[in-house]
């Protein structure tokens, strides 16, 4: 199908199909039977059983699909979700703040290609027209600026739409207990929420406060995952607590005792 791909703008041969968010963010989320839990932030106890993560019909070719965000997977795969972060290494090192607070401080994560990741996941989910992602549009003016920003490779400051990451910090993910859903929880707060992993991002300056300011991505590579431990893990799961953010200003200071 020939169209306008959304990434770069220009027309050509659309590809049939494109997963709004990458595949290997699904790892371990399906059952023995190949179904995964998508939640819904209008309604999150009616989860809804799918096959396939979600994905549109020709909205990019496939330059844009395997180049330009493909490298930015593939980076963000090898780098962090291939690798043992909750395990102690030279890359990822598990700070003990006191007896609730734990975090992963990454040392070695690549600022540019991760930033770009992370706002590819952001930008992608505004364009969406998938159900799964009705409850979180930008401005057609942040649209604009992320998918320009991607598609050029440009460096973005550390608190441009800034990305702070919560993971569980329980055993291995089980099927039945992961789940999928995208949400704006406040005035300038964008939460997504994937398998283990929960991405909260900032997109108004007035969003941005101390948490999200100290954990985000820095120029240096530096990155500061926040650890939950199963028990709250599960809670967040049942309810989609509003308050993850604000729940890790105790992690806060820390950092400058580990290096």
């Amino acid at each position: 199908m020939i169209g306008i791909c959304k990434l770069c703008l220009r027309e050509k041969e659309l590809i049939g199909r494109s997963h709004i968010l990458p595949n290997f963010m699904y790892s371990g989320m399906r059952d023995d039977s190949g179904r995964m839990y998508v939640i819904s932030s209008t309604n999150p106890r009616r989860p809804r059983i799918v096959q396939s993560g979600a994905y549109e019909r020709h909205i990019f070719c496939s330059d844009c699909d395997n180049n330009i965000l493909g490298s930015l997977e593939r980076y963000a795969s090898n780098a962090l979700y291939r690798k043992n972060y909750l395990e102690e290494s030279d890359e990822f090192h598990q700070v003990k703040a006191g007896p609730d607070a734990e975090y992963i401080y990454c040392t070695s994560l690549d600022y540019l290609n991760f930033k770009l990741f992370l706002l590819s996941l952001l930008w992608r989910v505004s364009i969406s027209e998938e159900s799964a992602f009705e409850n979180v549009k930008l401005t057609p003016e942040a649209e604009e600026f992320l998918r320009r920003s991607i598609h050029d490779h440009r460096f973005m400051p550390p608190l441009m739409y800034p990305c702070a990451l919560t993971v569980n910090a329980g055993p291995e993910a089980q099927a039945d207990k992961d789940f999928v859903v995208v949400e704006n929880v406040s005035e300038g707060i964008v939460r997504l929420y994937i398998n283990q992993f929960i991405y909260t991002f900032c997109v108004t300056p007035q969003a941005i406060d101390e948490a999200a300011a100290h954990c985000t991505i820095q120029p240096n590579n530096e990155m500061i995952i926040l650890k939950v431990p199963i028990v709250q893990w599960e809670r967040i799961r049942l309810s989609i607590l509003e308050a993850m953010v604000r729940a890790s200003r105790p992690h806060l200071g820390s950092e400058d005792e580990h290096q």
